[in-house]
């Protein structure tokens, strides 16, 4: 095939163009999206990580919150407070593959008496991987200031030997919180017991 010198420099030009066509991205433009992705890998990569520890985390606060309502419902029943799981009938397990449940009791006093007056119960959800939140969950028939201090001093007791500073003075702010609760509504039910939960 013999081709004027004109149309062999056109053709040429033709089949050149449609090879880059064909030749599709640049090293440059490879590394350009490798990096954005990379960079959008990076900012997602924790926040999908740390859904899976709040999922795990949702069964303790949920099994804490229904042991709170069971401990209500327990109490309006007989007059005193589960100190046990399967007393209140829930179906929860003691220990599961995350948590180990477990049932306090004791009778707080009102100062400056040393008569103890006020039947308290928490639950505690402790972890039992590093990774996840433990729980803690109160129910008591009367939360006043004067109780307070010894919820106080027996959860900080409690959180002592556990080695987490801080806790007991984190669950009685959220008392404080419920004492002021009962001082502004006036139509909760004196027999009704309180409960509260807290994350650790």
């Amino acid at each position: 095939m013999n081709l004027k010198p004109d149309f062999q420099v056109k053709f040429l030009k033709v089949l050149n163009e449609q090879k880059r066509q064909e030749e599709g991205f640049t090293l440059i433009e490879l590394l350009v999206v490798i990096i954005i992705i990379g960079i959008l890998a990076a900012i997602a990569l924790p926040s999908l990580l740390g859904q899976a520890n709040k999922a795990k985390q949702s069964e303790a606060r949920n099994n804490v919150g229904a042991i709170n309502r069971a401990q209500q419902a327990f109490y309006l029943e007989r007059q005193s407070f589960g100190t046990q799981l399967v007393q209140l009938g829930l179906g929860i397990k003691e220990q599961s593959t995350n948590y180990l449940y477990t049932l306090k009791g004791f009778t707080a006093t009102i100062a400056p008496s040393t008569v103890p007056v006020v039947p308290i119960v928490y639950t505690w959800a402790q972890t039992l991987k590093p990774a996840l939140k433990a729980y803690v969950g109160i129910a008591a028939t009367n939360f006043s200031s004067t109780v307070i201090g010894d919820v106080r001093r027996r959860l900080s007791r409690l959180f002592a030997r556990a080695r987490i500073p801080g806790m007991a003075q984190q669950l009685t702010q959220l008392l404080l919180l419920l004492v002021q609760l009962s001082q502004t509504v006036r139509t909760w039910v004196t027999l009704t017991p309180w409960v509260v939960t807290g994350r650790i």
